[in-house]
């Protein structure tokens, strides 16, 4: 019987297989050079396990996404973290996983357009129904200029976010209650009427005025605001400097207390007693003063009635 084209071709396999295990036998490697592969090669294995449980039990939520948003492998940190089964978030669309949908089209966006995200804020939505409070850490792996897959790492901030939500709270809150003690304080100082309780800045310009000093000085708030306060003083207190020695002795001594006779609007004096009082900021840097001013006319001219009365006694 002939051969066909199949034993024939059968017939040259065969051939060749002897050829090639014939020229195998001729390469000779030495023992110690495969053993030193063979460790290689086990060194390696047992880096790349190592490597791969350190990604799949790590404690920090990892997740990879493909170019079209579609999450190709999670660890179960994350799983653990949201609640659900891998076969529930493998293969589903990252948006179904993030509460407010514009912001992972941001992320993918600017992921697409290679740019790498650091801490970037975001709402992802547990199986449960809660809402996780996040910061996203995430690039892409590029080859040939093709996307392969993102890398998203995930820190939870829910509680700090809850704990900045309350301490807001109790800031607005303690805001609001210092607004109407001010305003209080404000009402009660405006209306008061036998003292004259005045505002000053650092250089001694009048801020504000209430009823006591319209009262006693005689000038209207919009006369007298934006003015020195030493427009209260005798010429010869003014020349001598006495209102910038007050006011160095406040900033000194925290407070100044003088009695003598004060100037009215229309020219006419009054004695009067002051106290000016330094403000501090929270650095206790000086920022200004009050100065609160009590007629006292009546009693000092008692006292120099009484004072006529016992000299003429004597």
């Amino acid at each position: 019987m002939g051969f066909t084209f199949f034993s024939l071709q059968a017939l040259l396999y065969s051939l060749y297989d002897v050829h090639f295990l014939h020229l195998m036998e001729k390469i000779v490697i030495p023992k110690s050079e495969l053993d030193k592969n063979l460790q290689r090669i086990e060194y390696l294995e047992s880096q790349s396990e190592e490597l791969s449980d350190f990604i799949e039990n790590a404690n920090l939520p990892l997740h990879w996404v493909n170019g079209s948003g579609i999450i190709v492998w999670v660890n179960k940190a994350e799983l653990d973290f949201l609640g659900y089964r891998k076969d529930e978030f493998l293969g589903k669309h990252i948006s179904n996983f993030h509460a407010d949908r514009e912001v992972i089209e941001d992320i993918l966006s600017r992921l697409m357009d290679k740019e790498t995200l650091f801490n970037f804020p975001a709402r992802l939505l547990c199986k449960n129904g809660d809402v996780k409070e996040v910061l996203i850490n995430s690039n892409v792996f590029w080859k040939d200029d093709k996307i392969i897959h993102s890398r998203c790492f995930i820190t939870d901030v829910t509680v700090l976010k809850k704990e900045d939500a309350r301490k807001a709270g109790v800031i607005v809150e303690l805001e609001e209650k210092l607004k109407i003690t001010e305003q209080r304080y404000s009402k009660m100082t405006a209306e008061v009427e036998d003292y004259a309780i005045i505002l000053l800045d650092r250089d001694g310009t009048i801020l504000n005025w209430n009823k006591g000093a319209q009262k006693i000085k005689g000038y209207a708030a919009k006369d007298i605001i934006g003015q020195n306060f030493r427009i209260f003083y005798l010429p010869q207190d003014r020349q001598s400097k006495l209102p910038e020695k007050l006011i160095e002795e406040a900033i000194i001594n925290g407070r100044a207390l003088h009695e003598g006779l004060r100037v009215r609007s229309d020219g006419t004096t009054f004695w009067g007693t002051i106290v000016i009082t330094a403000l501090h900021d929270d650095l206790d840097n000086v920022i200004g003063f009050t100065k609160v001013t009590r007629n006292l006319t009546e009693r000092e001219a008692a006292r120099k009635t009484e004072n006529k009365t016992e000299t003429g006694r004597n």
